[in-house]
């Protein structure tokens, strides 16, 4: 219990974070996509709800005024800002022989965020442009669908693997370089619902099961290899991890998980931000279960950051980012 309390309080710090943590692209991490056995002429329909609240803190503004580079000029201040993104997942896979498959996810994006302005001794501030980089507002949007080809065999009569190659779909809606607005004074968005360009997709897993006890070991990579229209490449992201399972009875099994997300910098005409997305690295210790009553399967899964390392710039404020746990509920039809 003492151990838990512990890591309870460690996760829920702040990360430092040079520059505008609000000002990027707030993405979850990557989830483990797919599942082992597809049976020939097996389909599966499923939808995974995700979320994760994420709290951020920076300074804007000038110490002095009467020297200052910003526009407008104003008095040092602090953006206090909230930011939940959430995100349905559809996912459909598709047996068509015992070894070969299909697989299509359609994501669609929420993002909630709240901002609130104070001085350095925490009475509340209007800043004289209040509206241009942060506002109080819900986005709503359709995501970049995936689709995949995937390739499974048993090897050595307990082992299962399985190869998955593929690629987004940029359908989700992109926005245009919001740091030249920025520049110009001029309202703009930073919320990026896709990528705008075809994004390829690898995956390999492999999974065998000792009795009651399930072990998988899993990778998958995803990386943008050109500008979209507005000039604008996500950066490439990466996930690997272990997981285990323990079947508690016929229709109930508890999982836990070891995971290493890794998200590079996005860049806008060739050139990273020093206010966008420099990349992140974590380390993720999930706990869930996965439990059917003779319909479909039900999944959750809770995700903690026990090691946050955020890649900063050099020319901008320093920031604070909290963002402690995430979730995924899910449920998938066998038909």
């Amino acid at each position: 219990m003492r151990l838990l309390v512990a890591l309870g309080v460690v996760v829920a710090l702040p990360t430092a974070a040079r520059a505008c943590p609000g000002c990027q692209n707030p993405n979850l991490p990557m989830v483990r996509s797919g599942g082992v056995h597809l049976g020939e002429g097996e389909l599966k329909l499923g939808a995974t709800l995700a979320t994760q609240p994420i709290w951020v803190r920076h300074d804007a503004g000038c110490a002095d005024v009467d020297d200052c580079a910003e526009v407008p000029v104003q008095p040092a201040y602090v953006h206090d800002q909230f930011i939940l993104p959430s995100e349905l997942r559809a996912t459909v896979d598709w047996g068509l022989t015992g070894a070969f498959g299909v697989e299509a996810q359609i994501p669609v994006r929420m993002v909630y965020t709240t901002i609130d302005y104070e001085t350095p001794q925490g009475d509340p501030y209007a800043p004289l442009d209040a509206d241009v980089h942060h506002r109080d507002e819900t986005l709503v949007g359709l995501g970049d669908p995936q689709v995949s080809v995937r390739y499974g065999a048993a090897v050595g009569g307990a082992w299962w693997v399985v190869g998955r190659v593929g690629t987004s779909l940029p359908l989700g809606r992109t926005e245009p370089d919001p740091f030249a607005a920025g520049d110009r004074g001029e309202t703009h968005q930073h919320i990026q619902f896709g990528t705008g360009t075809f994004d390829p997709l690898v995956g390999l897993e492999v999974a065998r099961g000792f009795g009651r006890l399930q072990l998988a070991a899993y990778g998958q990579a995803q990386a943008a290899l050109y500008d979209n229209e507005h000039g604008f490449r996500a950066g490439a992201t990466s996930l690997v991890g272990l997981q285990g399972g323990w079947r508690a009875g016929e229709r109930f099994v508890v999982q836990s998980s070891f995971e290493w997300f890794r998200q590079g910098p996005e860049t806008w005409d060739g050139e990273e931000q020093q206010d966008g997305i420099l990349g992140r690295d974590e380390l993720l210790v999930g706990v869930g279960t996965a439990f059917s009553f003779g319909g479909p399967q039900y999944t959750a899964l809770v995700r903690v950051p026990v090691y946050r390392q955020i890649h900063q710039g050099t020319e901008t404020e320093e920031g604070e980012l909290t963002s402690p746990v995430s979730v995924a509920l899910g449920i998938q039809w066998t038909l």
